[in-house]
C-alpha cells in the first residue's frame, strides 16, 4: 500500500512537474492503477528506476508528509544545494551506468533548478 495524494493538473502543470521531478533522467513518470475509498482510477506517478540495489535494504518511511520530517531534516530547494551535494546524491542513488552529472542534468532540465 502506498499512501499519497492525487491532484488534477493540466498539461502545462504536468510539464512543470516533469521538470521538478527530473523526468525521465531521475524519476520516470508512469501511469499506475489506484484504488480509493469510493472507486478506482489511473494516475501518473513518478518512480525511481535504475537505483542501486542496496537502497532496498535501508530504512524507509511508510507514509511521507512534510510534517513527518525531523526538525533537522527540512526540504532544501535545488538552488540552495551545492553542486558537490547534488553530484554525491546522484552517485549514492543511481547505478553507475545511469549516472549523469549535475551539469548534464541542468542542461536537460533547465526549468527544474528554481521554478518550483
Amino acid at each position: 500500500i502506498i499512501h499519497g495524494e492525487m491532484f488534477d493538473v493540466d498539461e502545462p502543470m504536468l510539464k512543470r512537474l516533469d521538470a521538478l521531478e527530473g523526468h525521465p533522467a531521475w524519476y520516470k513518470r508512469v501511469e499506475i492503477p489506484i484504488a480509493y475509498s469510493n472507486g478506482c482510477s489511473k494516475c501518473w506517478c513518478y518512480m525511481l528506476e535504475h537505483f542501486k540495489p542496496g537502497l532496498l535494504h535501508l530504512p524507509y518511511i511508510s507514509k511521507f508528509d512534510f510534517h513527518s520530517l525531523h526538525k533537522d531534516q527540512q526540504y532544501m530547494a535545488p538552488s540552495a544545494r551545492s553542486k558537490h551535494d547534488t553530484e554525491n546524491f546522484w552517485i549514492d542513488v543511481k547505478r553507475e551506468e545511469f549516472y549523469i552529472s549535475p551539469l548534464q542534468f541542468e542542461e536537460l532540465y533547465p526549468y527544474a533548478k528554481d521554478k518550483y
